[in-house]
């Protein structure tokens, strides 16, 4: 585990390096003003490859379903109404 001291200003300015840095498992000890302010480690999670399961968060819904059920109406209307207009006649 590797350990690094960083400021606040450091922080600010060098926010996207650091978050890579995070994302690599480094730590960071937060300095302000020559004493350490805080500890920065990046979140780990038990299964890295878990998605959140969106459907049951959202009460049971399936996204690719409900888009799959409308575009199926829409498609079907346009059908029907192109099917059953008179196109105007040439003259």
């Amino acid at each position: 585990m590797q350990i690094i001291h960083i400021s606040t200003k450091e922080l600010r300015t060098k926010f996207p390096s650091i978050k890579k840095d995070l994302s690599r498992g480094i730590h960071f000890i937060l300095i302000y003003r020559s004493k350490p302010l805080a500890t920065i480690v990046p979140f780990e999670s038990k299964n890295k490859k878990t998605k959140w399961p969106i459907d049951k968060i959202v009460g049971g819904f399936s996204f690719q379903k409900k888009i799959k059920r409308i575009l199926i109406s829409l498609y079907t209307s346009l059908t029907l109404t192109l099917l059953f207009t008179q196109r105007p006649q040439n003259y």
